[in-house]
């Protein structure tokens, strides 16, 4: 085994990269060293050598054969591989063979090695005896010697035969390369490694090949190694035009490129072909990073197509690929919850998923027939999200900064950083999606001559039933892989008898802020006006006088009030109200549309406003008003509820099923006492509300096809309003206050004129801000959001 070393004269160092061999030491642990590079002379101690041995500093330079070079160490201080054992098992036997035949004869002073020494202990090894047991170690050596013996002369064995035999120069190399070594068997190594055909190109085609190779192959396209060759020899034939035959340039060979490029950097071939993030990806190591301890620690959220056509119920004919939206508990591998529409990804979606997921779910048993209850439920800790456009916004943020969610952006393309939530997607779409008729498979080379929009048969709240069956009846209920291995289900329950409680919101009502993004506006005569809406109500008007009547407003003008500038909340998929912020009373306030505009927004999403503004513009060529946008309204619609029961391609069904805002929300509210755990496919004629009164109870057991304009419909998260909620502001939890009902009075709508000016109706006083006075109730129930007051984006 290798020998020891210690700080004596002779012996080289490298300390902090510097090449040094000790020339001298003292008696009192002085040791003086000079420098390789410059020669200079430097005293030191052992203590502190010791010292910078034992910080990892100080290496001991090694010597012999096999010895890694690094750059910009003068020294070498390790060997090629750490150990034998990285070896083949043949080589690492035959080194062994090598230093044990050797031990003997380096216990022999150097001047007792003479010839017949050496030739004795060769014959002692290789002779062979009848009764001999020969140990492991001599039989490798004894067919190392047949091998590697010259041939035989003797005309009676024949041309081929050989002599078991080492040669002596071959054995002094052997002790001369472990005295070097100090004893190391790793110098004993063949060095095999380092032979081989080497390439030998000409001046002229080595800087023709150089440029072929950054030109061509090191390219973002990834041209093959053919194209690379194709050029260099186009490159060399160009410049033979200019040449004598006998000063031609020699033409290399395909396979002599091949093996140049094999021996090249791979990592920075990658980082030219594939980009600095490949490369990273490939070649660095992926830490999982913290694991959280308990459930609902941890959620990921995110957000794809699914690999199925889905069908219409009434006439069978495909729609499309609806967008998945999940989540998933880093802990227990529990998904809180899915949400599937046709709507591209946006903040509604995130949003509406992520309520979903919060909601204790266990009506979803008797309503769908399930083995098993949906256990997972609660307010996260932190939600991993990615960095696409709909969780970016300010509304995701406010959301989780009112809950106390803790959001969490992934690094750009780091997918690996929530795989949890990747891994459950991909598992869902082997598993369940891609086993079913009509699935489009995730690679379009897997569906061959198979036609998906053929075999389609499950409508969009089928695809709902199915998939909550599957996560609760199977995904939980199986076992997966990481470093808390278990099944879901189990987790959950086990995390609850270990006294662990999902936290909740401080109130059912809450929830609604996550269903609303917030905007600012002014407050004029007419009330406020959103993207060609008019909002109204007497308590607006009051509180636009209270604010006028505020200090620092500057001057006023004795004819009119000053238009002012307030926050409100809408939600996206209802745009009959909206809630605005009172700065004074720190409380929101919902304000519906105007008279003339009810009937107008009634299920009304935004997306569906803006198609229809743009058919008036483009359409009817005028100015935007009620007349042309309900006339644009009801030909649209008549227009496409024709062309979505004639045409069969997908993507004009697509867009179809997205005006009528197809989507499951009956999760809401659990379903009546008594219900058949059925589900009942509506058709888009039957997707109508129910009426005022009934509103708070679905008569279905299904999830209804209905717009986020039903949530109420399907499931009232609030009490029934009629003047307005109030949410107090500054405290530690956010308080709602319910105004009291009062008697309804006829609430004068002033007929808007030109957007921004305010109307002279008498009706249009301020109201006084001591009594608010009420509403009426609304035609429908209707979503509330509260809000703790943020700072605003500026008008």
């Amino acid at each position: 085994m290798p020998q020891p070393v210690a700080f004596e004269t002779g012996m080289e160092y490298t300390l902090q990269g510097v090449g040094y061999r000790i020339i001298a030491t003292g008696r009192d642990g002085s040791i003086f060293a000079r420098n390789l590079m410059t020669h200079d002379e430097t005293g030191t101690t052992r203590a502190i050598l010791l010292d910078a041995w034992l910080a990892g500093t100080l290496r001991f330079a090694l010597h012999g054969n096999n010895l890694r070079q690094e750059d910009a160490q003068p020294l070498a201080t390790s060997y090629a591989f750490t150990d034998l054992d990285f070896l083949p098992e043949a080589e690492r036997i035959l080194i062994w063979a090598k230093y044990q035949f050797c031990q003997p004869l380096l216990a022999l002073p150097r001047r007792h090695r003479t010839h017949a020494v050496v030739q004795a202990r060769i014959d002692e090894v290789l002779r062979v005896q009848a009764d001999e047991q020969p140990e492991a170690w001599m039989l490798t050596l004894r067919t190392y010697a047949h091998h590697t013996a010259p041939k035989g002369t003797d005309p009676t064995q024949g041309a081929s035969a050989r002599r078991p035999t080492l040669a002596l120069r071959t054995v002094y190399r052997w002790l001369q390369a472990l005295t070097v070594a100090h004893g190391d068997p790793r110098a004993l190594r063949h060095g095999r490694e380092r032979q081989g055909r080497k390439a030998h190109l000409h001046p002229e085609a080595q800087t023709a090949f150089q440029d072929a190779l950054t030109d061509v192959y090191k390219q973002r396209q990834q041209p093959t190694i053919q194209t690379a060759y194709d050029e260099m020899c186009s490159r060399i034939a160009t410049k033979n035009t200019t040449r004598t035959a006998e000063t031609h340039i020699p033409m290399p060979s395909r396979s002599t490129m091949y093996r140049i490029v094999e021996r090249l950097d791979q990592e920075d071939i990658d980082i030219a072909r594939l980009g600095v993030a490949h490369t990273e990806r490939k070649y660095a190591g992926i830490n999982g990073g913290p694991e959280p301890t308990r459930p609902n620690e941890r959620w990921e959220e995110d957000h794809t197509k699914l690999d199925y056509l889905v069908i219409d119920p009434d006439d069978g004919l495909p729609i499309g690929r609806p967008l998945f939206t999940a989540l998933r508990d880093r802990y227990s591998y529990y998904p809180p919850g899915v949400r599937i529409s046709f709507e591209p990804p946006n903040v509604r979606a995130v949003l509406e998923c992520l309520g979903f997921g919060m909601l204790p779910k266990t009506h979803l048993k008797a309503q769908f027939g399930l083995q098993h209850d949906y256990l997972a439920w609660g307010v996260p800790e932190l939600l991993a999200i990615d960095n696409g456009p709909e969780f970016r916004s300010t509304d995701v943020e406010l959301a989780c900064y009112q809950l106390g969610i803790t959001v969490h952006r992934m690094p750009r393309r780091t997918p690996w950083f929530k795989g949890g939530i990747e891994k459950f997607i991909g598992d869902m779409q082997a598993d369940l999606i891609h086993t079913m008729p009509g699935t489009t498979f995730s690679n379009f080379l897997a569906r061959d001559d198979y036609d998906p929009s053929r075999y389609a048969c499950i409508s969009l709240d089928r695809l709902w039933e199915l998939c909550i069956q599957w996560i609760v009846d199977v995904y939980t209920q199986d076992a997966h892989r990481g470093r808390v291995k278990g099944v879901p289900a189990r987790l959950w329950e086990r995390a609850l008898v270990d006294r662990f409680t999902p936290h909740l919101p401080v109130n059912r009502e809450e929830l609604l802020t996550l269903l609303t993004r917030i905007e600012t506006r002014c407050i004029v005569g007419t009330g406020i006006w959103f993207d060609d809406i008019c909002y109204f109500s007497l308590p607006l008007m009051g509180l636009r006088a209270r604010l006028d009547q505020q200090p620092g407003r500057g001057t006023r003008d004795a004819k009119r009030l000053v238009d002012i500038a307030v926050s409100f909340k809408y939600n996206p998929g209802d745009l009959a109200r909206i809630w605005v912020m009172d700065p004074l009373t720190k409380r929101y306030l919902e304000v519906p549309a105007a008279r003339q505009f009810q009937e107008y927004t009634r299920q009304l999403t935004q997306w569906k406003h803006r198609v229809i503004k743009r058919y008036a513009r483009e359409e009817l060529r005028q100015d935007i008003d009620l007349e042309a946008l309900l006339e644009a309204k009801h030909r649209i619609h008549v227009k496409i509820t024709d062309e979505f029961r004639r045409k069969k391609q997908v993507k004009s069904r697509m867009g179809a099923a997205r005006w009528f805002d197809l989507q499951v929300t009956g999760w809401l509210q659990p379903p009546p006492a008594g219900t058949a755990p059925l589900v009942q496919e509506l058709s888009l004629a039957q997707a109508t509300p129910p009426a005022f009164g009934d509103a708070l109870v679905p008569t279905v057991a299904s999830p209804e096809v209905v717009g986020i304009a039903a949530l109420a419909t399907n499931g009232s998260m609030l009490p029934e309003m009629v003047a307005g909620v109030t949410l107090l502001a500054n405290v530690a939890a956010p308080v709602l206050e319910v105004l009291p009902a009062a008697e309804p009075e006829a609430t004068p709508t002033p007929k808007p004129k030109k957007r921004g000016k305010p109307g002279t109706d008498a009706a249009m006083a301020p109201v006084e801000s001591a009594a608010p006075v009420p509403l009426s109730p609304p035609a429908r129930p209707t979503t509330m959001t509260v809000s703790y007051t943020l700072p605003r984006r500026k008008v």
